[in-house]
């Protein structure tokens, strides 16, 4: 790999195991063996580094999330697949052994301000998913923008849930332990709720009484 592409690949792996605050320059110089001034000149601080890691994320989580709906019709399923590509990224970070609930602890305001981004951009692509199923008929008319976001912000308050409050003792994530397996499931049942919720309910035909 090239030195840009070096920086990034441990510049990911320092914030996602140490988290943003405790993530340094410095660190990163060294795990790339070059100097700090040598870094600076690609990346004009830790906030430029850190947006440029998380948009190297997001385009990768989006090409997985292309061609896993490419040709699949229907929101409903391009929900659950968003749903399980959740996970399988969580595994990834998980059995590289980087991911740890310090790092998702961590909400430092420059960190946020990028991940505030991303959301806006995932939410555009769900809301467009939502848009085609109210189009198509298959889903009651409601504000495609809220109802995306009500999905975001569900997926990452389970994650939240399984990944950090459910063992809270201790900073390591096994990729096999329950909580994940449990994760998985509860997105699942989540994303059948929501489908559920927004389909289109047929108007039972209801006779009238003959008045005598």
């Amino acid at each position: 790999m090239d030195r840009k592409e070096s920086i990034l690949f441990h510049a990911r792996k320092q914030f996602t195991r140490f988290g943003y605050t405790k993530t340094t320059m410095d660190d990163i110089a060294r795990k790339c063996e070059i100097t700090k001034p040598t870094l600076y000149q690609y990346y004009a601080g830790k906030a430029d580094l850190f947006a440029a890691v998380i948009e190297e994320e997001q385009k990768a989580f989006f090409a997985m999330i292309n061609k896993a709906t490419a040709g699949v019709c229907g929101s409903a399923e391009k929900l659950r697949i968003y749903a399980e590509l959740q996970i399988e990224s969580i595994k990834r970070f998980l059995l590289l052994g980087e991911l740890s609930r310090r790092s998702l602890l961590d909400l430092h305001p420059d960190a946020l301000k990028v991940m505030a981004v991303c959301r806006s951009k995932e939410e555009g692509m769900l809301a467009d998913w939502i848009g085609e199923d109210i189009c198509s008929g298959k889903f009651d008319s409601v504000d495609t923008r809220h109802a995306a976001r009500v999905f975001f912000l569900t997926i990452a308050s389970l994650k939240y849930d399984g990944l950090v409050l459910n063992s809270p003792s201790s900073d390591e994530i096994s990729a096999g332990e329950a909580p994940i397996v449990q994760l998985a499931e509860d997105f699942r049942k989540f994303v059948d709720l929501f489908i559920n919720g927004l389909k289109v309910r047929k108007k039972k035909n209801v006779k009238q009484a003959e008045v005598p």
